[in-house]
């Protein structure tokens, strides 16, 4: 199988070969099967993969037994990505920079899996965040500015005080 952008080789075959050549033709050379992609797929699919993803993760890296309040890190990763809304790729790498987090950890040490999340979030996703963080030349009015983080706690601050399992 390969993906590519079907208008933009048939422009180059036409220019390669002239615009008399039937490019769509030419093309079936090289495979009977084309297929057109949706350019965008709607906002709820892509926000349901990305949770689905995390559960997934989540389950896969153990965190229940890793950690004391699975549920609450859960909840907030949940939250946290939706709201920074990493791809699927940088979901994978914050997830495995929580397993090494946790792996060093000594079992059933107290963490505070909210700050957790959010570090590793914004070690992939707003490196120079991160980066002025761990300098410590970022201020507080800063990071939220950045961030937008206020907005994430005025809206979902009950949501993670709720106790129960993954959202």
């Amino acid at each position: 199988m390969l993906l590519v952008n079907r208008d933009q080789i048939e422009s180059y075959v036409r220019t390669v070969y002239g615009e008399r050549v039937d490019a769509p033709a030419y093309l079936l050379k090289f495979g009977n099967l084309f297929v057109d992609l949706p350019s965008q797929p709607p906002m709820f699919r892509h926000e349901k993969g990305r949770q689905e993803y995390c559960r997934s993760l989540f389950q896969h890296y153990a965190f229940d037994d890793r950690i004391n309040d699975s549920g609450f890190l859960g909840r907030s990763l949940n939250l946290l990505v939706a709201h920074f809304e990493p791809t699927l790729r940088e979901i994978e790498k914050i997830f495995t920079i929580m397993v090494l987090y946790y792996s060093s950890l000594p079992k059933g040490q107290l963490t505070n899996e909210f700050l957790i999340a959010l570090l590793a979030i914004l070690k992939i996703k707003r490196p120079a965040i991160y980066q002025r963080l761990s300098a410590g030349t970022l201020t507080a009015k800063e990071f939220l500015n950045e961030t937008r983080l206020d907005r994430l706690v005025k809206d979902s601050g009950k949501t993670l005080a709720k106790s129960g399992s993954w959202i």
